[in-house]
């Protein structure tokens, strides 16, 4: 069984700042003109098309068409981190994106391989100290057994989208076997605190008996991906 704990750190200095899992630097900010160059460059329908552009050709984020209704629009950019799931090769790359409101791309983080097991997740903005950044998670996503759980860590970028911190815990969990694994954060949730510290979810594989539990039912495999108890 897989339990779901909650877990705070303390956000201290950049003593917190360790090794990523794609050591290739940040990319500086993306400000193409409109229109931007455009592929419809799908080669299946479960590819979304993805944007090319000739200065920066190692971004691919997908084309997106933004429907306005006649509103003033708010101000600022939108902040999102494509993604796929069992397997599916649904876009070019997976990467933390911000685009505008006319659906171009503002700022691309460092992107993977659509299909590798290392993953971006949960870009947004916020809050310490005072000072705003970008925070986005980096690490393995699992699929299969442990489902929907990931091992990894938070970047922190400051407004010049240099980075401010990266953190990444190590608190002798226990991992299902075989799994790549440096940093302990899951993918879902990591929150900046007004009290200068981070709230996480990290998981811990724990084995039980099963067959002392209402739900156990004859067959299953005695590990279950649960968070219940």
């Amino acid at each position: 069984m897989s339990l779901a704990t909650l877990s705070i750190f303390t956000i201290l200095s950049a003593s917190l700042i360790s090794a990523t899992y794609n050591d290739a630097p940040t990319p500086a900010p993306l400000l193409p003109s409109r229109p931007s160059l455009l592929f419809d460059n799908s080669t299946d329908d479960a590819t979304w098309p993805w944007h090319i552009y000739q200065t920066v050709p190692e971004a691919h984020p997908p084309v997106f068409e933004i429907l306005w209704n006649g509103e003033v629009l708010e101000p600022g950019s939108i902040a999102l981190t494509p993604v796929n799931f069992a397997g599916a090769n649904a876009t070019k790359d997976t990467a933390p994106l911000l685009i505008s409101s006319w659906g171009d791309l503002v700022w691309q983080g460092p992107n993977s391989d659509s299909l590798s097991p290392v993953q971006y997740s949960n870009i947004q903005f916020q809050s310490l100290n005072g000072a705003d950044y970008l925070t986005y998670w980096n690490g393995y996503v699992l699929e299969g057994e442990n489902a929907s759980i990931g091992y990894g860590n938070l970047i922190i970028l400051d407004k010049y989208y240099e980075s401010a911190a990266v953190v990444c815990p190590h608190l002798g969990i226990h991992v299902q076997a075989g799994v790549p694994h440096e940093c302990d954060i899951d993918y879902n949730e990591q929150y900046l605190t007004p009290w200068e510290t981070l709230l996480v979810t990290v998981y811990n594989l724990t084995r039980i008996d099963v067959e002392l539990r209402e739900w156990f039912r004859e067959g299953t495999s005695p590990r279950c991906a649960d968070s219940r108890d």
